[in-house]
């Protein structure tokens, strides 16, 4: 009996796995066709960002810090006190840039543009 059981509660676990995972990948799937939905970031920062994702461009900027200027962000969310950036024509097997809220960052989030239908 108490095999059965056994067999019956790991069978449980695999199901809830497997149900988890098929969940995880469609959910996926979507928010990559969905990034020029989201919110543009731009990330002004004080220190250089090393190995960008394709797709994203740096530039330098004159005067006061911030002294580098990232375009080409998409947000995927914030928590935590941190933003998790994408490129726009991000991929499974691309990168994720976080950037933390401190003093040598400064962010700027512009709307995505009307005319985009939700994909």
């Amino acid at each position: 009996m108490a095999a059965v059981i056994g067999l019956a509660v790991a069978g449980l676990f695999w199901a809830a796995n497997s149900f988890a995972w098929a969940f995880g990948a469609g959910r996926g799937y979507e928010d990559a066709l969905s990034m020029p939905q989201r919110p543009e970031v731009i990330v002004d920062t004080t220190q250089r960002l090393s190995d960008l994702p394709s797709g994203v461009s740096e530039s330098r900027l004159d005067g006061e810090p911030p002294a580098y200027r990232y375009r080409g962000f998409r947000l995927v969310l914030e928590s935590g006190g941190r933003m998790f950036l994408v490129p726009e024509k991000w991929t499974r097997d691309g990168r994720t840039v976080v950037v933390a809220y401190d003093s040598g960052v400064r962010l700027q989030l512009i709307p995505p543009p009307k005319n985009l239908a939700p994909g």
